[in-house]
């Protein structure tokens, strides 16, 4: 329709007119009400409009796994890292594909200071995640926080390393990951 038409063009502010025009005649479709909250999140940077339009979404589609990982990922935007956490479960119990979801738990783990957790939840992902850029940076932020507290720093360190390799031969440069890099091998010699 028209909404999309604007997200197309990337004018997510008519886009939000339009889906909110469009709930106005179909309160129930909980696509109208996920758009909403991706755009309030992701574009618009309104996360009480997001939160609100995600909680529609989910409890008109309890079941869709798109609707309860984008769910998660407001709550983890918001700090809200043990109901995020929640949601990634149950997203990846309804589709054992979304290994994002997995990635996301372990983001979640991250936060909550548990990064032996994160790498042990990273680990059951399949292959075909394991280059994705989210899961090489939360598995090298696990690592670093692992290299905290233990003596053994060189092989950690090694291993962030080649995470940071791998980064930069399949995706350039990543600020956010040079960031953190320079930070790390700082602290390595």
């Amino acid at each position: 329709g028209i909404a999309d038409s604007y997200r197309c063009l990337d004018d997510f502010k008519n886009a939000v007119k339009y889906w909110q025009k469009a709930s106005e005649y179909d309160n129930k479709n909980s696509n109208l009400y996920l758009n909403l909250a991706i755009a309030y999140i992701s574009k618009l940077n309104n996360q009480k409009k997001a939160l609100t339009y995600i909680r529609t979404a989910y409890d008109l589609d309890r079941n869709n796994p798109d609707i309860i990982f984008k769910y998660g990922i407001i709550l983890l935007s918001i700090g809200e890292f043990y109901q995020a956490k929640e949601k990634f479960e149950k997203a990846y119990e309804l589709d054992k594909n979304l290994d994002k979801a997995l990635i996301a738990k372990a983001e979640c783990e991250l936060k909550l200071k548990k990064p032996e957790k994160a790498i042990e939840i990273l680990d059951t992902c399949r292959e075909s995640a394991k280059n994705s850029k989210d899961y090489l940076l939360i598995k090298m932020m696990s690592l670093y926080d692992i290299s905290k507290n233990t003596s053994d720093k060189k092989e950690i360190y090694a291993k962030i390393k080649d995470i940071y390799d791998k980064i930069h031969d399949d995706y350039g440069e990543v600020s956010e990951i040079d960031e953190i890099a320079k930070n790390i091998f700082k602290e390595a010699d």
